[in-house]
C-alpha cells in the first residue's frame, strides 16, 4: 500500500512517513477512507518495531499503546500521505498536502501577531501544521489554539513560537506539496 518508508530520527522522536500510490483509486473502488488510514498507520507501525503495541484513543482521540504507556504516539494522515511518530514523551506530528485555498480559511487559525505570514501560502500551510502537530502533542489541551500558540518565526526546517510565554521550536519538512511537523 505505501511505496517507500522515510524516517526520521531527532530528539528522541522516531518517524516513519510514506505515500500510497494506490489510494485515491482504492477509494474510488468503495475501500473506506477509515480502513485504508488504519492500513496505512499499521504498516508504519511495523516499520517503527511497534507493531506487537495495542493501538488505542483517548476520548479526546489521542491515539495511545494500551500495552506500553512509557511510549507516545501520534498520527496523522492527508490525502494519502501518512506520518506516525513515537517517543519516550509526548509528541505531536502533522501531514498536509497544499490546499490552494489555504488563504481563505486563515482567519481560523492565524492570529493577529500571525498577520506578516498571511501572503504567503506556503508559510500559511507550515502554521497550520505546527498548531495541529502542537495541539496533538498536548492532548486537545488548547481551548484557543489560534491565539494560545503564536509563529514568530519560520526558518529553514524549524518554526519558532511561543505558548503561554513559553518559547518553542518545531521541526518541519516540506517535500511534493507536502507539509510536515513535528515536536
Amino acid at each position: 500500500m505505501i511505496g517507500q518508508i522515510s524516517f526520521i530520527n531527532k530528539n528522541e522522536i522516531k518517524i516513519a512517513f510514506g505515500f500510497s500510490e494506490s489510494y485515491a483509486i482504492d477509494l474510488k473502488s468503495g475501500i473506506s477512507k477509515k480502513s485504508l488510514e488504519k492500513k496505512g498507520v499499521s504498516l508504519l507501525l511495523d516499520a517503527l518495531s511497534c507493531s506487537k503495541y495495542i493501538l488505542g484513543h483517548h476520548t479526546s482521540g489521542q491515539p495511545y499503546f494500551v500495552n506500553n504507556p512509557n511510549l507516545f504516539v501520534s498520527i496523522s494522515h492527508s490525502d494519502g500521505w501518512f506520518a506516525v511518530a513515537i517517543a519516550p514523551h509526548e509528541v505531536g506530528i502533522d501531514i498536509q498536502t497544499k490546499r490552494n485555498r489555504m488563504k481563505e480559511g486563515a482567519d481560523y487559525f492565524i492570529n493577529e501577531n500571525e498577520q506578516p505570514f498571511i501572503e504567503n501560502e506556503e508559510s500559511l500551510h507550515i502554521i497550520w501544521c505546527v498548531k495541529e502537530a502542537l495541539y496533538k502533542k498536548n492532548g486537545g489541551n488548547y481551548p484557543d489554539l489560534k491565539n494560545q500558540v503564536t509563529v514568530r518565526s519560520i526558518h529553514e526546517h524549524t518554526v519558532c513560537a511561543i505558548s503561554e510565554s513559553i518559547p518553542l521550536e518545531i521541526d518541519f519538512l516540506v517535500f511534493k506539496d507536502v507539509y510536515m511537523a513535528f515536536s
